[in-house]
């Protein structure tokens, strides 16, 4: 279709990325002489984010918007009343608040939308409609049936014929003026009594990123936002004055400015501030809010969309995500309708966005009232109000479920096919079958939805039954962690049902039950001498015996049911005494550690990362009269002449202070450039003893030629439970020290889950709540031996943060991150080197490399930049590093390797295969697009001679995994990527096996579930000119299997780079 539409805001561009997309040629004017970016911060929420997703600029919108970390209400001297902290926009939960959409400037928005349009688009600026005509097509046509069509008329005077005139102008838009001016009882628009003013003001040095709302009386409020480093933004609104502020808004702006300057003088907080803003605004808004409302959108071959349509008004804070999802929605009903039904598709539209329409302008006169106060003691209740709600669910008061199946998401899977046909071909008929019309009315929250590619390259949106299986088994996971709470309640009610049923005595039953009856035959003589005769009556006696005794009750039902008899005491005692020693039980595994053991004065060394050159170290020491700390080293066996047993001055700590948990880095010069066994001693009575690494390329005569090094993951500590163990107690910790002087290990590589922060129960948010869990492991009584004489490298994974963590950098990540830096981080080995360079390190990389041995490594961050995981696995946007890590990663598989290095180790916290189908998008089966990516990236560096072997954990369970690249391909077979899977340290072992090929894409190679303490064992050295690789995995202390892998020979030989060239 030809299709012109009006307004290149929000909705505009939205919906002329949607037609282009489907085939359509599209014409957009717009009044303004170019973009108009006027407007402040709007907010993309609930079905809107999915829909900016399926346009696939989720993750531009992400990079552009406000990083706002929530609200705060204060009071009038600027006290916190109330905060209330931004949710995850995308939460598991489905919990949405007022502050947890995507906070973007309009300007940015727009932008996006304009850059995504513009090639496809013919975009004419400084026109506009002024008015239309419908013209109705003939069926009965000589030449062939015509359509109908719609002629407009432009601003410039020329007219055009269109198949479609879309009105996406505005609040204000003429054509829908054009449009009602002859049946206004169509037009329900209605004013809502609130003024708002929206301009900018400088930002100063004490303004946090959270939103700042303050109430004042007589029905004013005031409200800062910040989206920039020197700027921010004002939002003043009143429910008062209406008369002076209709004058006010018919004039020039000085006025408008003069009348809510007047209006708030006086209302407290920031006035002076704000009214000097307000007076120096050069990009001073105003307006009275408005709805509208309308019994019809469209008319013949025009229909309104946006602002246009159903402005909701700005209060209601959903105008951008109305646009986006009504565009959606307007283009997938003509894509299913097709041309020759717009009509129908036109009438589609109208009732499929009708409900949530209705559902996003329910502003009540009470409610706006209500959050308008008048009174110092409507304020007052409204804040009590509010700080209750914010005491709930998300700490959120506008919380709302955005799973609400009042409205649903569509799916349009034609409008996504460019070649129908083939497409459709293409598909399996499974897919073809489930692509019913009841898919369409499918919510893409629920069941879900995944994206497929057709063998002709088109994307092909389908119903997820996999995704929906996901969620219940994420569901039976967090059952754990409500264990006890339901121990806990299950508890409050037996005692009391408990003994209520005790004393109602014992329970009887009917042995014998007797009816006897006894008839006697009495005569009746009359008293008086009236004649009467005398009468003969039955006498009936009627006697039952019932023979009682006590019911009988089994003592092993009393000891199985819990149930009390009054008749056996002893076992009504001994049952009530098991299920109050199992609460007590499940009360000691809870908060004996939390009561007994915070640990705040812990003093303890931990190794980090070692070099060649150097070691770093991590030092905790409260107590600063025990300052300064140093720490001393020397060689255990050094060689002469030029080593020696003295010990040395090697560094040391001046203070320590609470911003850091009382912990700081001592980075300790090593004396010899030969790998040697140190030994060291601090100060405060710590000592301990690690190895140095050998330089890049080689192996060490200290360590017979071989370089060994350890991985595993996941610690939760007191696990399996024993009463009788010390309530920090790490068995698994224990089976690593007896193994370790046999290793001779260079470090242990950590996989992620360190800390569990939701397991047993989550008890706080806080960093003190994060920093406490990090101090509990290392004063575990199982820690010292391996902690102080073994180098510890660290990822970050979900349960250090939030159980599948995929929110990024938001909600609770700022809390939990910054521990996880103190403790493990800041002793990690160096940050990633920037794609593109051979010296220069990416800044606030999480990612880090290095290289040692034989072996160079890349430990990657899976958490903190990874799209959400309920986004199609295949959707070609979808990410599991984030654009920069990425560009590193992919760089370093490529980099060039000094002479000796042969293979590349990568360290990922989540599985790489897909053959874990239990909650399969938390891991690199959810993102496979990008995992094909890397995966190609491996199998050429397989090609140039090095071995890729990639490390991960998280599952509980221990995986082999072998990555063939294709056959017939330009990878040889050699190339094949290894995966090695081992974990956990110290938790639970799965019940089940969970781990299933599915494919000839990942091969499984070996398989173990069982086990509660699993860590496997690297030893690399040279044999007969072969780097072999040499895997063990230990079982519960125990070697329960292991296997050899081999270097990649260079598929017909390879360039020498300019590390061959150098001799260490």
């Amino acid at each position: 279709m030809k299709v012109i539409i009006a307004g290149a805001g929000v909705a505009g561009p939205a919906i002329a990325f949607w037609l282009v997309k489907d085939g359509h040629e599209v014409t957009l004017v717009e009044r303004f002489p170019s973009l108009r970016t006027a407007g402040l911060q709007v907010d993309l929420r609930n079905e809107a984010i999915e829909v900016v997703r399926r346009m696939g600029l989720l993750q531009t919108v992400r990079d552009r918007s406000v990083p706002e970390m929530g609200t705060i209400i204060v009071d009038s001297k600027g006290q916190e009343d109330i905060v209330q902290r931004k949710l995850h926009t995308e939460t598991e939960s489905g919990v949405q608040g007022k502050t947890s959409a995507y906070e973007i400037m309009r300007r940015d928005l727009i932008e996006i939308l304009y850059d995504a349009t513009k090639e496809n688009v013919t975009y004419r600026f400084g026109l506009s409609v002024d008015h239309y005509r419908n013209i109705e097509g003939d069926e009965n046509n000589e030449e062939g049936p015509k359509t109908d069509k719609v002629e407009v008329t432009l601003s410039d005077g020329s007219k055009e014929m269109y198949d479609l005139l879309i009105a996406a102008d505005g609040q204000g838009s003429r054509i829908r003026k054009h449009m009602f001016f002859y049946r206004p009882e169509d037009d329900q628009s209605r004013w809502l009594g609130v003024f708002s003013a929206y301009f900018t003001l400088p930002r100063r040095d004490y303004d946090t990123s959270f939103c700042r709302m303050y109430h004042a009386t007589e029905r004013r409020l005031a409200m800062t936002r910040w989206h920039k480093e020197d700027q921010g933004q004002v939002y003043l609104m009143a429910m008062s004055n209406t008369e002076r502020f209709r004058r006010a808004l018919d004039r020039d702006v000085a006025s408008q400015k003069d009348a809510f300057a007047a209006v708030f003088k006086g209302m407290g907080w920031q006035e002076e501030r704000i009214l000097a803003a307000l007076t120096d605004a050069e990009d001073f808004y105003a307006d009275e809010m408005l709805q509208r409302r309308s019994t019809v959108w469209s008319h013949g071959r025009v229909v309104l969309l946006g602002d246009s349509a159903y402005c909701a008004s700005p209060i209601a804070g959903v105008g951008s995500s109305m646009a986006l999802i009504g565009a959606y929605v307007l283009a997938g009903e003509l894509a299913s309708h097709g041309e020759r039904d717009v009509a129908a598709a036109l009438a589609s539209y109208d009732a499929t966005m009708r409900p949530l329409v209705d559902q996003s302008q329910r502003l009540p006169k009470r409610s706006l009232q209500a959050w308008l106060p008048l009174s110092t003691w409507s304020i007052k209740r409204l804040h009590v109000k509010e700080w209750v709600r914010s005491k709930g669910r998300g700490a959120q008061p506008w919380a709302k479920k955005v799973r609400d199946q009042r409205w649903l998401l569509p799916d349009y899977p034609e409008m996504c096919w460019r070649s129908r046909s083939a497409a459709w071909a293409s598909l399996p008929s499974t897919a073809r079958s489930s692509l019913t019309e009841d898919s369409r009315s499918r919510s893409f929250w629920s069941p879900g939805a995944y994206s497929a590619t057709s063998s002709v390259g088109d994307d092909i949106w389908l119903p997820s039954y996999e995704l929906r299986k996901e969620e219940r088994t994420e569901r039976l996971d967090r059952f754990p962690a409500h264990f006890p709470t339901v121990v806990f309640a299950a508890f409050a009610i037996y005692l009391p049902a408990f003994l209520a049923t005790y004393r109602a005595g014992p329970e009887l039953e009917v042995v014998d039950d007797k009816i006897d009856v006894v008839v006697k035959e009495t005569t009746i003589t009359p008293s008086d001498d009236n004649g009467a005769s005398a009468v003969v009556a039955d006498e009936v006696d009627v006697e039952e015996k019932v023979l009682l005794r006590e019911k009988p009750v089994s003592k092993w039902k009393i000891l199985a049911y819990g149930a009390p008899s009054s008749s056996h005491q002893l076992s009504s005692i001994l049952t009530f005494l098991i299920n109050g020693i199992l609460v007590a039980l499940t009360a000691d595994a809870l908060f004996r550690a939390r009561i007994l053991y915070p640990v705040d004065d812990i003093s303890f060394v931990r190794l980090g990362y070692i070099s060649n050159s150097e070691a770093k170290m991590l030092l905790r020491e409260p107590d600063q009269a025990k300052m300064p700390v140093t720490v001393e080293t020397r060689i255990a066996d050094p060689q002469p002449p030029f080593e020696d047993p003295i010990w040395r001055l090697a560094g040391g700590l001046e203070s320590t202070t609470s911003e850091t948990d009382f912990t700081g880095i001592v980075n300790i010069p090593l004396s010899s450039k030969h790998t040697r066994w140190y030994e060291y001693r601090t100060s405060n009575n710590h000592t301990g003893r690690f190895l140095s690494a050998p330089r890049p390329g080689q192996l060490s005569d200290e360590t017979d030629g071989k370089f060994t090094f350890l991985s595993t993951s996941c610690i939760l500590p007191r696990f399996p439970y024993n009463p009788l163990d010390h309530a920090l107690a790490i068995p698994g910790l224990r089976h690593l020290a007896d193994k370790l002087p046999s290793l001779g290990a260079q470090f242990m590589l950590f996989l992620g889950d360190f800390i569990y922060i939701d397991v047993p129960s989550r008890f706080g948010k806080s960093i003190d709540e994060y920093r406490m869990q990090y101090r509990q492991v290392y004063a575990s009584p199982d820690w010292a031996p391996v902690g102080q004489n073994l180098s510890w490298i660290h990822v970050l994974d979900d349960h250090e943060i939030s159980n599948d963590w995929d929110a990024n950098n938001s909600g609770v990540y700022q809390a939990a991150v910054q521990p996880w830096a103190t403790y493990q981080a800041n002793v990690n080995p160096p940050k990633a080197l920037r794609a593109g360079s051979n010296s220069a390190q990416r800044q606030g990389a999480t990612w880090y490399t290095f290289a040692q041995g034989p072996a160079s490594f890349f430990l990657m961050d899976t958490r903190s930049y990874r799209s959400p995981n309920k986004v199609p696995f295949e959707d070609e946007e979808k990410t599991m590093l984030g654009a920069e890590q990425l560009e590193d990663f992919l760089a370093w598989l490529a980099r060039p390797e000094p002479r000796g290095i042969r293979w590349k180790i990568v360290a990922s916290s989540v599985p790489f295969t897909k053959n874990w189908p239990v909650n399969v998008r938390d891991t690199w089966g959810g993102f496979l697009v990008e995992r094909r990516k890397v995966l190609e990236a491996m199998w050429d560096a397989g090609a140039r001679g090095l071995g890729v072997l990639i490390l991960s954990g998280d599952r509980h369970e221990f995986a082999a995994t072998k990555f063939p690249p294709p056959a017939d391909s330009k990878w040889p077979a050699s190339a094949a990527v290894h995966e090695i899977s081992t974990s956990p340290l110290n938790q639970f072992a799965s019940p089940f096996p969970t781990y299933r090929q599915t494919d000839d894409e990942d091969v499984e190679l070996k398989y173990i579930p069982s086990g509660s303490s699993k860590f496997g064992a690297y030893t690399i050295e040279n044999f007969d000119g072969e780097s072999l690789l040499q895997y063990q995995l230990f079982v519960d202390g125990k070697e329960a299997w292991n296997t050899t892998l081999v270097a990649a020979k260079p598929a017909g030989g390879t360039s020498r780079s300019f590390w061959d060239f150098l001799k260490f």
